[in-house]
């Protein structure tokens, strides 16, 4: 193995092989896509997709800020303010038109998902609280022919 490394000026020197080396990286620069070389742009990423409604969207035009997770009402066990907010949307797509409901019905689904997963994940905590529960050991004392030890 060569421990020596090539200095400026082609001088040869010993390194310590536990010496961390510096790396002289340009700074990230952000650019515009239309400043870029023409190789840089068929190396860079390709645009981003126009963004499409999702599900979350009529949520956030009906929820607004309190959509987000700093919100105390999803913090603790949040699935009877979830169940609520789905009969909120339900009685709210009522009011709409037929054709207008699809979006606000998908948001209802996704609800629906995010209240299956929570209550999967209470079930998980409480099957590891029940194995700790059975991992404790018996901390009463242990009669043995009628003493204790």
């Amino acid at each position: 193995m060569n421990n020596t490394v090539v200095k400026p000026g082609g001088a040869r020197a010993p390194i310590d092989v536990g010496e961390l080396g510096v790396l002289n990286l340009e700074p990230n620069v952000r650019r515009v896509r239309t400043a870029l070389l023409p190789g840089e742009e068929r190396a860079s990423l390709p645009k981003a997709p126009e963004l499409v409604e999702g599900p979350i969207d009529p949520l956030t035009r009906f929820l607004g800020a309190k959509l987000t997770v700093a919100n105390p009402v999803w913090s603790g066990f949040p699935i009877d303010r979830m169940r609520s907010l789905q009969k909120r949307l339900v009685g709210h797509s009522l009011k709409l038109e037929e054709d207008d409901r699809f979006d606000l019905l998908r948001s209802i689904s996704m609800v629906e998902h995010a209240v299956q997963l929570r209550l999967r994940w209470h079930q998980m905590e409480m099957d590891l609280l029940d194995q700790e529960m059975q991992t404790v050991p018996d901390l009463r004392p242990v009669k043995d022919s009628g003493r204790e030890i």
